[in-house]
């Protein structure tokens, strides 16, 4: 599933939206990255909390795949907002959602995290301008609602 989202990513032309409650997969990391390089504007929203606690396992691990990740991370991050969340019970970022160029939306159940790979996740992936501009405004309304600004 990583791979089919990392090159539905790297498909990009103009722009990306996620939402996300961790981004912590390195080919997601390294595709968003490369369409950061390329002049693809990116947005959206994660979870504080949780993004918090993957750096901090990549501090704690130090190794080289960690520190590369985190160096993704660091550039990627700059785009996004951070939703604080207060109690993991309620109100955690929990979308699993990227939407490309009003045109494609990729959403399930799958986090774009390195675990979601060990689980029985799946993702759906949806080809419809009007439906991936509805999956687009959503996201909008997000980073708006959590302090952000539609860019």
């Amino acid at each position: 599933i990583e791979e089919r989202i990392a090159a539905e990513i790297s498909a990009a032309k103009d722009s990306i939206h996620i939402a996300s409650m961790a981004i912590s997969n390195y080919q997601v990391l390294k595709a968003l990255n490369k369409e950061l390089n390329e002049g693809t504007k990116i947005s959206g929203i994660y979870d504080k909390a949780q993004m918090d606690n993957v750096v901090r396992a990549w501090e704690r691990s130090g190794s080289e795949s960690s520190k590369e990740k985190m160096e993704l991370w660091n550039n990627i991050k700059e785009h996004l907002v951070a939703k604080q969340t207060t109690s993991p019970l309620r109100g955690m970022m929990h979308n699993k959602t990227i939407q490309i160029d009003d045109r494609t939306v990729l959403t399930g159940s799958f986090n774009f995290s390195s675990n979601a790979a060990r689980n029985a996740e799946n993702i759906v992936l949806i080809q419809n301008t009007d439906i991936a501009k509805r999956y687009g405004n959503y996201i909008n309304d997000l980073i708006i609602t959590y302090g952000g600004m539609v860019k």
